[in-house]
């Protein structure tokens, strides 16, 4: 380019387009944590906000939850066990909440 020859350029610098990733905290809600003593019988219902299969869901000392899509939950039923007073669901993703158990 040759100034002052009428072929100046000009050059500008810009954002063409900008993503915006939020971080999304995980958040566990158990529905559900009973003990039939009628049959020895722990059921646990919980939902992710996380996207269903993005995660896995599980009860510790229990093991993995089961999707129901029906319902749009995740269900761990254990039997014949104990009461064990309060559960933990924990995630994939790094969420958890914890319930004490009703009898049932």
């Amino acid at each position: 380019v040759n100034p002052g020859a009428g072929n100046d350029i000009s050059i500008f610098a810009g954002v063409a387009g900008t993503n915006v990733i939020v971080d999304v905290v995980e958040v566990i809600t158990i529905l559900t944590a009973t003990y039939r003593v009628s049959n020895s019988t722990l059921t646990v219902e919980a939902q992710s906000n996380y996207p269903v299969g993005s995660v896995s869901l599980s009860v510790t000392g229990y093991g993995s939850m089961t999707y129901i899509p029906a319902a749009s939950l995740y269900r761990l039923v254990v039997s014949p066990t104990g009461n064990p007073g309060n559960v933990t669901v924990v995630s994939t993703a790094g969420g958890t909440a914890t319930s004490p158990v009703t009898i049932q």
